[in-house]
């Protein structure tokens, strides 16, 4: 959806992309302080079926407000203007994609390096994180604030990157962030 929605609002692709992550970072940086004080105020039951009852609110919310673009074409008859012919399927697409991704060495690299730094990113805040805030630091309510504190400067730096990407090199910019925030976090 992204792509054809930045072309329909006249926006450049990089900041799209940096507004669309820092909403998430945003979403991180309330729903993580939220979540912290559901869970030691009511407990962590009750807080999940909270957290379920949000995420249902957020898929009816999408299917009400985001245009389905090749329905809205196809109620109006209008074949022209799609950018690619429909695919077979889901897996043809993703068959496509691994294609695309093998023949071109930079993305294989960077798949790969965004694939190993994900998984100890994963590990650190699914599993680490939460057994620190809990040992050292108190609980549920410290998690909450260390993963807002963490999700709030992630935003500025989205804000930031909103505003500057498309002036600053593209392959520079990428080694510098991972060399900057890629690396696994000690835990003392």
């Amino acid at each position: 959806m992204l792509p054809k929605l930045t072309t329909l609002a006249g926006v450049r692709i990089e900041r799209s992309v940096g507004l669309l992550d820092g909403s998430e970072r945003f979403a991180k940086l309330i729903g993580a302080s939220i979540a912290g004080l559901l869970v030691a105020l009511l407990g962590p039951i009750t807080a999940l079926f909270i957290n379920a009852a949000t995420f249902a609110i957020s898929a009816t919310l999408t299917r009400l407000f985001v245009p389905d673009l090749q329905a809205a074409r196809r109620r109006a008859g209008d074949n022209t203007g799609t950018d690619t012919p429909p695919r077979a399927s889901y897996r043809a697409d993703l068959a496509e994609g691994f294609r695309w991704i093998l023949q071109d060495p930079l993305m294989k690299l960077i798949i790969g390096l965004v694939l190993i730094t994900n998984m100890f990113d994963a590990a650190r805040s699914s599993s680490l994180m939460p057994l620190y805030a809990h040992d050292r630091l108190g609980g549920a309510t410290a998690l909450g604030l260390l993963v807002a504190v963490m999700a709030g400067c992630a935003l500025a730096g989205n804000v930031a990157f909103g505003f500057i990407a498309h002036r600053v090199p593209r392959r520079l910019t990428f080694a510098l962030c991972f060399a900057i925030a890629g690396a696994p976090l000690p835990f003392s």
